[in-house]
């Protein structure tokens, strides 16, 4: 009697794991296909949020990540956030700040400028020979310990530290980029 029990109930639990199986194959292949469905998400709101760049910034200012994002995306560039100094053009004056830490002259100085009223980035290269002693040229903030550089945004031929040195970034222009 208890045999007979015994083998119905084996039955039974080998019908119940075969269920089981089944169930978790089905589980598995819907997460795959969620999980497919989330990356495609992702990529269509990354792609939104670069191609409606115009659309989407208010006041015309971007961060830098997504001007890096342009960047590479239109000249094939592989700029990471660490080895850009990007500023924004200033609303009111017109004028691009930046403030670099020593450091990022020992190595090429990648200058990423936005113009949100022409609607441009400009990248320049600065070989890391070229101010590869800052202090003689830019202006050093001892309370930030950063160097200061105002760019006059009106004119965009030259790109003229306005806080004494005088130098032009205009020869380091590599590209400047439509967005």
């Amino acid at each position: 009697m208890f045999a007979e029990e015994i083998k119905e109930l084996t039955e039974i639990l080998k019908v119940k794991k075969n269920e089981l199986k089944r169930v978790e194959r089905q589980f598995v292949r819907l997460k795959n296909e969620v999980e497919t469905v989330e990356i495609k998400i992702e990529k269509l709101e990354e792609l939104s949020n670069i191609e409606g760049l115009n659309v989407e910034k208010s006041d015309g200012k971007i961060k830098k990540c997504k001007a890096i994002e342009i960047v590479n995306r239109e000249k094939n560039k592989g700029l990471k956030s660490r080895d850009v100094i990007f500023s924004n053009r200033n609303k009111t004056t017109g004028e691009w700040w930046v403030e670099p830490t020593p450091k990022k002259f020992g190595k090429i100085l990648n200058l990423l400028l936005n113009d949100r009223e022409r609607n441009k980035l400009y990248l320049f290269e600065i070989p890391k020979e070229k101010y590869s002693s800052p202090n003689e040229k830019f202006k050093y903030r001892e309370d930030k310990g950063l160097y200061s550089i105002k760019i006059d945004g009106n004119d965009i031929h030259e790109f003229k530290d306005e806080l004494g040195s005088g130098v032009c970034f205009g020869k380091y222009l590599k590209d400047t980029i439509d967005y």
